[in-house]
């Protein structure tokens, strides 16, 4: 293997950024992020049975 300074890697002057963390997109709506939870039913009147 060549020794020279010619032959190897030069040394990073300056150190890449950290990893960043992705910003989750906020809601505007507080409503709707409980109404998309939450099942809702719609029972006609002929549906139900006495």
């Amino acid at each position: 293997t060549p020794t020279s300074s010619d032959h190897k890697i030069a040394a990073p002057t300056e150190c890449p950024p950290p990893p960043r963390k992705r910003r989750r997109r906020v809601s505007r709506n507080p409503t709707s992020k409980a109404a998309s939870r939450s099942l809702r039913f719609q029972i006609e009147p002929t549906e139900v049975e006495s």
